[in-house]
């Protein structure tokens, strides 16, 4: 009877319990987010997403940029040099370095328009994470 009380005991313990493989991913998945660390720009994501920018090779200013897009946390790059004339076509990337929105052409101006505004109030609506080239 004892035998079987504790086969019963083990067996309902382990089946409850989380396994290693799901905390594993839990850790990996919270290393991976630039929203918790407390250095992003060395979270391999970000790390190629800069990488992207092209540092060195032009002379316009880009910047890494961290801004919110419908209630979500996003980061995208985008030339921030006045004196370069560009089209913006963001790509919006979560904490984890998904990407949630390819923006039209349209779309970017919009939404860079909607973030100046929102500076003029005094609000602080993106943030310079990162930048190359330009006053480097």
């Amino acid at each position: 009877m004892k035998l079987r009380l504790l086969i019963l005991f083990f067996g309902v313990v382990l089946g409850c319990s989380k396994s290693n493989d799901d905390t594993s991913a839990d850790l990996q998945t919270d290393a991976q987010s630039a929203c918790i660390s407390e250095a992003p720009l060395e979270i391999p994501w970000m790390k190629e997403l800069i990488a992207t920018m092209d540092c060195g090779k032009y002379s316009c200013e880009i910047s890494l940029m961290h801004s919110v897009y419908e209630d979500q946390t996003v980061f995208y790059t985008l030339i921030t040099d006045p004196f370069c004339d560009y089209q913006a076509h963001l790509f919006l990337y979560d904490c984890t370095g998904t990407m949630i929105k390819e923006m039209t052409d349209q779309e970017s101006n919009e939404y860079l328009d909607k973030l100046y505004l929102e500076t003029l109030d005094g609000k602080e609506v993106q943030t310079k994470l990162y930048s190359c080239n330009g006053t480097n």
